[in-house]
């Protein structure tokens, strides 16, 4: 049946985000077909184009009420156009598709010929897409969200609209000739028309309904007037008054397009008046009347349910449209490409909280060092998020926030983070970016830049004049990442002394070339620097001491927290049991697996090749112990279909080589990693050389309460508690034999892998939620305030 809304307020969440790096594991989402969560399918969901295209929805509807405005009859076409595109192979907008030397349009089918329209409409808002977001928006979804929008402008029900569906490159002039039920069809015919396509009772009866608007020749029904079952009479369930009425309009002869409402009483007005004129024998169309005629219990009980409830219609409507554009749709690699479309799966999560930076931050994250420095801000626990709001004091204040650049990497994800919790509290926040986006960067930098201005961020150019004075007058500077430091002197010039007193410097860099004198000579003169963790300060202090001769500012370690939208996903017990089970049929493990998994992109720092050797090494001590345990299997999430490096070919090679293909899975990067933590038993953070800066990856599995195996090294250090949150081993090759035994360890001893699993559960309770980061940013903010007005 439609889709159920019941425990999944987390699938509101699914953006995830748009990155250009994003692309899910075949098999989830809402779409395919036979449900919301349809076998094979890379997924449909409504936030698909929240950062690549944030204003597609804005654009169809402001096209949509001009084209209404001058023929009323267009939201009932657009309606038509939608159902005559997923009836047809699937929802992939083939039914726009002209006659080519490779094509047959299905324009020219019986169904459609002569009788489709509002193709000008679909044109025209695809041009104002193209030109807002090129490449981005598939005409399959622009049919689909301008079906919605129709019915929306035209008074009936809106919906949550699942998106990213792609474009068909071919055309089935026979599936358009026999998949669309012709307007004398039976209830029988209807009906298997329907189920053929995964449809049942309710979808005929509830889509039937959208014939509340529009119109149809009479052509579609003459044959009701004059012959209707071949012996010349007219059909006996029309109404007699409404008989002679569309005699009038239809005559025996000719007049084959003139026209009649399909709903007499309102008809360009979404209602349930459709429903009681069958009930008073005014159906004009056969497939209508039988609905209430053709001696079918279900239906008939049906019709006149929703022509006493209009609330109730309105209901499945909406669950009905949902489930008909779920029919087969094009997703991942299929289908007509854009050049943006891998920037539109985010998001599983619209965690603004940024779940995503576990690859993203790659470009950070071959983090070292093993000293802890105590920062005079330290990552207090704070028990409660009730009272008033820790950043409360910052009210009416200016911010500037100062990034290097605006895109999908760990660093200006996290200043934004920052953005939305200052303006939560009433903050003016300004943003400028140091450096402008590449080319290919464009759209995500946009959609990025709309998503602040929604959020009432204002948006100057690096170097403008309102930067510079918003500089001069700002209550606080918050310079993010070491390279944004060039800002400084590079814009500010001669003014740079008056602002350096207000500057909170976010350093989340630990790789050697950030550290140059041009970009941090002012380094030592800012209010303070506020770094993720003890390690990365450490290796600041000592790094920019003994490489470039500067001393380090007072210095805040922020340990980072969870967002309550990713916690929320966490501790729903229904959300997690569906994703679990969702990703693991598409996995092809059974419930009962054991599932050991690293969340990152590939590349040699992430470890993945040492993991797999381990994983190899703990199934030949699981077969020499002869232990009984679950099928054990590694789950690698953020390879790269489309390009796989050397680096990634010798990781499927090795699993070649030791024949462990049926254990090991390799799952495209992804945004969206709360189906992946909700499926896996276990958690890998194998970074190597410095370890982590911070790892929010470990935290978020932690709240899915994960037990992790990681790294001795960096921010991992800070986070799991050896031998009660998870287990440690050493970086490089000697720490492959140790992560071996751990993986043993924790597959052959279920008790201590769920007791490990709570306690890092409790132990991000205790100190990486929101407001817990909250906390300790506003003590941080409050300390530099305090400098910057002595």
């Amino acid at each position: 049946m439609a889709f159920s809304k019941a425990s999944f307020s987390f699938i509101a969440m699914i953006v995830l985000l748009s990155s250009t790096t994003s692309l899910a594991h075949p098999g989830f989402g809402w779409g395919g077909k036979g449900g919301p969560f349809g076998s094979g399918s890379f997924g449909l969901f409504p936030e698909f184009y929240q950062y690549s295209c944030p204003q597609a929805n804005d654009i169809v509807m402001s096209v949509l009420r001009k084209a209404i405005a001058k023929d009323s009859r267009i939201p009932a076409s657009l309606l038509r156009l939608h159902f005559h595109d997923c009836f047809v192979q699937g929802c992939d907008a083939s039914v726009l598709l002209d006659d080519s030397a490779k094509i047959v349009s299905e324009k020219n089918s019986g169904p459609n010929k002569n009788s489709l329209r509002g193709f000008e409409v679909v044109d025209e808002i695809k041009a104002k897409l193209e030109e807002a977001c090129p490449q981005t928006v598939s005409c399959a979804d622009i049919l689909a969200l301008a079906a919605r929008g129709s019915t929306v402008l035209s008074g009936g029900p809106n919906w949550e609209l699942p998106l990213g569906r792609r474009d068909s490159k071919s055309a089935s002039l026979s599936g358009s000739n026999n998949n669309l039920p012709p307007p004398n069809s039976t209830i029988q015919n209807l009906r298997s028309f329907f189920k053929r396509q995964g449809l049942n009772d309710i979808d005929l009866v509830a889509l039937s309904g959208g014939h509340t608007i529009g119109v149809a020749r009479c052509v579609a029904f003459k044959q009701r007037l004059y012959n209707q079952n071949g012996n010349n009479q007219p059909d006996q369930t029309l109404e007699k008054n409404y008989f002679l009425d569309l005699k009038s309009v239809c005559p025996k002869s000719g007049g084959d397009n003139n026209i009649s409402p399909l709903d007499l009483a309102s008809p360009a007005k979404f209602d349930n008046t459709y429903f009681k004129l069958l009930i008073w024998g005014k159906g004009l169309l056969t497939s209508d009347e039988v609905l209430y005629t053709g001696k079918v219990g279900k239906t008939i009980q049906l019709v006149k349910r929703f022509a006493e409830d209009e609330g109730l219609f309105f209901e499945h409507f909406a669950k009905s449209m949902v489930k008909m554009g779920n029919i087969s749709p094009l997703t991942g690699f299929n289908g007509e490409k854009k050049i943006r479309w891998t920037l539109m799966i985010l998001a599983l999560f619209t965690l603004l909280t940024l779940t995503f930076f576990f690859f993203t931050r790659s470009a950070f994250n071959s983090c070292n060092s093993t000293g802890h420095f105590q920062a005079q801000i330290q990552s207090t626990s704070v028990t409660s998020s009730s009272g008033p709001n820790p950043l409360g004091f910052m009210k009416s204040k200016l911010a500037l926030l100062v990034s290097h650049e605006l895109s999908l990497s760990g660093g200006p994800l996290l200043l934004m983070e920052l953005a939305f919790l200052l303006r939560r509290v009433g903050t003016e926040v300004v943003w400028i970016t140091n450096q402008k986006p590449a080319q290919a960067d464009d759209g995500v930098a946009y959609s990025l830049e709309r998503k602040m201005l929604d959020r009432g961020v204002q948006v100057f150019s690096a170097k403008s004049q309102k930067a510079i004075d918003t500089a001069m007058k700002a209550d606080l500077v918050v310079l993010n990442t070491a390279v944004a430091g060039k800002w400084l002197g590079g814009v500010l010039k001669e003014n740079v002394k008056q602002v350096l007193p207000k500057v909170l410097w976010w350093i989340h860099e630990m790789r050697g070339h950030y550290f140059k004198l041009e970009y941090v000579k002012h380094l030592p003169f800012v209010a303070g620097a506020m770094i993720d963790s003890h390690t990365t300060a450490e290796y600041w202090k000592n790094r920019t001491r003994e490489r470039l001769g500067i001393k380090m500012p007072e210095t805040y370690v922020v340990h980072l927290g969870n967002s309550k939208d990713h916690m929320e996903v966490a501790e729903d017990i229904v959300a997690k049991r569906v994703l679990r089970e969702h990703v693991r049929e598409s996995l092809g493990v059974r419930d009962d697996d054991l599932l050991f998994a690293i969340i990152n992109s590939v590349s040699r720092g992430k470890g993945q090749d040492l993991f797999l050797h381990s994983f190899y090494e703990s199934l030949q001590l699981l077969q020499e112990k002869h232990q009984q345990v679950p099928s054990v299997h590694a789950i690698i999430v953020g390879s790269d279909l489309n390009a796989q490096t050397k680096f990634e070919t010798e990781l499927r090679n090795f699993v070649l080589e030791k024949k462990i293909q049926n254990r090991v899975h390799f799952v495209n990067k992804t945004l969206t990693v709360a189906p992946y933590l909700a499926a896996i038993d276990v958690l890998v953070q194998n970074s190597q050389a410095r370890g982590e800066c911070f790892g929010r990856i470990t935290i978020e599995a932690m709240a899915f309460q994960l037990p992790v195996l990681g790294t001795a090294a960096g921010g991992t250090m800070e986070i799991v508690v050896n031998g009660t949150t998870g287990l440690l081993h050493p970086t490089g090759k000697e720490g492959v034999t140790p992560l071996a035994n751990n993986i043993v360890k924790l597959a052959t001893h279920v008790e201590r892998r769920l007791t490990m699993g709570k306690k890092g559960y409790e132990r991000v309770k205790g100190m990486f939620l929101e407001h817990h980061m909250s906390h300790r940013i506003s003590l941080v903010l409050k300390e530099v305030l305090r400098k910057a007005k002595s």
